[in-house]
């Protein structure tokens, strides 16, 4: 199942999963993913019901939020202090800053 457009076009869906997880969360809520059922089937079972953050930096690059507070609850903390996160990373800055811990 290979994509057929964009900057990963002739590139395997799975592949791409495994590089870019945050780019399959963005395509996934893309209406026009639905054009393309063998790709729109995948994304779905990865994303039906997630509507976490991803990261796409650091140590937890592809990782969601929930899954880095269930293993690494101390990253949650280093991502309220990190200056570039709170200033630069609205909307990750704003999801973390509402995590109890």
């Amino acid at each position: 199942m290979n994509l057929e457009f964009g900057k990963y076009k002739n590139k395997n869906i799975e592949k791409v999963y495994e590089e870019n997880v945050s780019y399959c969360q963005w395509l996934y809520k893309q209406p026009m993913i639905k054009n393309y059922e063998e790709i729109y089937n995948f994304l779905h079972k990865k994303f039906h019901n997630d509507n976490d953050y991803y990261l796409t930096f650091g140590k937890h690059k592809n990782k969601s939020l929930s899954w880095i507070k269930e293993n690494d609850s101390k990253y949650i903390y280093y991502l309220k202090s990190n200056e570039y996160v709170q200033t630069k990373l609205s909307e990750l800055a704003k999801l973390v800053n509402a995590m109890q811990i």
